[in-house]
């Protein structure tokens, strides 16, 4: 059986990162994003961003990574120290993407479950996400349990674009999605 492991990322993760981005980027948002801003994301831009977020420790935010049995990254799911902005759901999650090779294995709930409850150690009892309204994985946030809260217009690559929010009122939950991950 393979082992993933869930820990935080550090900068010599950022290659990984980067190439997790970008791949996930592309066959998730192909035909939903523009094909030219898909086309310009590249490994080396990634790397560097990944690089510059990743070594202030006291940055607003965090990140954990999965990783497969040979150590290479497959997943990440990053999160903001501080409030979202919305009074109901202060904490937030803003970054979650998986290679598409390694979706339907309960990587991603674990990893979700994990930001979470960093959020609820950082003083929040609620969170949200923001995805896009086309995005075909949303699903994924219903399964959770998350409820559609919100809505706002985006511009990426040129294009008009709708993300939809889902929150959380109750972070207990992802203990819950934890414990049974783990049996």
């Amino acid at each position: 059986m393979n082992k993933t492991v869930i820990r935080e990322a550090k900068v010599t993760d950022s290659a990984g990162l980067a190439r997790v981005s970008v791949d996930s980027w592309r066959s998730t948002y192909t035909g939903i994003i523009p094909q030219e801003f898909l086309d310009s994301l590249t490994y080396e831009g990634r790397t560097k961003h990944w690089e510059e977020r990743l070594s202030d420790p006291d940055g607003p935010g965090f990140t954990f990574v999965a990783e497969d049995y040979t150590g290479d990254l497959i997943r990440y799911a990053g999160g903001l120290k501080g409030n979202s902005g919305n009074p109901l759901y202060t904490g937030e999650v803003g970054d979650i993407y998986l290679l598409k090779e390694y979706q339907q294995q309960g990587i991603g709930r674990r990893l979700m479950s994990t930001a979470a409850l960093r959020l609820k150690e950082c003083g929040h009892s609620s969170l949200l996400v923001w995805v896009l309204e086309d995005n075909p994985y949303r699903n994924f946030y219903e399964s959770l349990g998350g409820i559609l809260i919100d809505e706002k217009e985006i511009e990426t690559g040129g294009r008009k674009l709708t993300e939809v929010a889902y929150g959380w009122q109750n972070l207990d939950i992802f203990e819950e999605i934890m414990k049974s991950e783990h049996r």
